[in-house]
């Protein structure tokens, strides 16, 4: 119980070392199912016109293909075999492709995407993540948008170097433009650039201003974000999960500055 969430003191031996495991771990993988499209249904019933509800389907190294095969893993062999880190990378990828067809078909209109193990602030470079990781995403977001649905892309590192790829996608909404220290998200630069094209989501840090901060800091921090994000697509949000310490005052002044400096549209 004294560890929380981390630092995670198991050490787990990966599943894939080498090609010949692909066709072992090809039999692991669970099959989609749309089980998760009845909830979203009882919860879009409940909340109405008071709340979105949106369904998650994790990328495809995010909790799965990075669960068989660290990411660091990944891009060594990316550099050094490539055929073999596609293979499985896309094994995991066709299954994204099967559930998120299902949830459409089943009704589900409003997606959560994280693709935060695929991030910059993992290691990865946007020359991958061009080649490798947009011709993925843009499949994704043009299913769902053959449905008139909508697709929020979820990264909590850094996001600017990526932003253009994801404009270039197709993605309606991006979260969580974490700015520095954790991230590199400069909000007002951001609506500059692509605000026309593409919503941003958040940007209120969720440790050194909800947490840690007082709720001066945290006026000042929804002030400024309001005042960047007003000139183009912008929602008010937190760059990850409010964690648990956190004030019950800062969260009390981040709802009503929220309300006070922003609008409704």
């Amino acid at each position: 119980a004294e560890y929380g969430i981390s630092p995670n003191p198991i050490r787990l031996e990966h599943a894939v070392k080498c090609v010949e495991d692909l066709d072992r771990v090809a039999h692991l993988i669970p099959e989609p199912d749309a089980l998760p499209a009845d909830s979203y249904r009882n919860l879009e019933a409940v909340l109405g016109e008071d709340g979105l509800v949106r369904c998650c389907v994790y990328g495809p190294i995010d909790h799965q293909a990075g669960e068989l095969m660290p990411p660091e893993d990944m891009m060594v062999n990316w550099l050094t075999d490539r055929p073999f880190v596609r293979r499985l990378v896309g094994m995991f990828w066709s299954q994204v492709m099967a559930q998120t067809r299902l949830l459409l078909e089943a009704g589900v209109r409003v997606f959560f995407t994280p693709w935060y193990w695929h991030s910059l602030s993992v290691g990865w470079g946007p020359v991958i993540f061009r080649e490798w990781f947009l011709p993925m995403i843009a499949e994704q977001v043009a299913l769902v948008h053959s449905y008139e649905g909508l697709v929020f892309y979820y990264d909590d590192g850094k996001m600017m170097g990526i932003v253009p790829i994801l404009v270039e996608a197709g993605v309606d909404v991006v979260e969580t433009c974490t700015p520095p220290p954790v991230g590199d998200f400069d909000l007002e630069e951001a609506v500059r650039s692509w605000g026309p094209r593409i919503t941003f989501l958040g940007h209120t840090d969720l440790i050194y201003v909800l947490q840690r901060g007082s709720v001066e800091d945290v006026r000042r921090s929804v002030q400024r974000s309001c005042e960047a994000g007003k000139r183009g697509r912008f929602i008010l949000g937190t760059t990850d999960g409010i964690r648990e310490g956190t004030p019950v005052a800062n969260l009390d002044a981040f709802f009503r500055y929220g309300r006070e400096y922003g609008k409704t549209t």
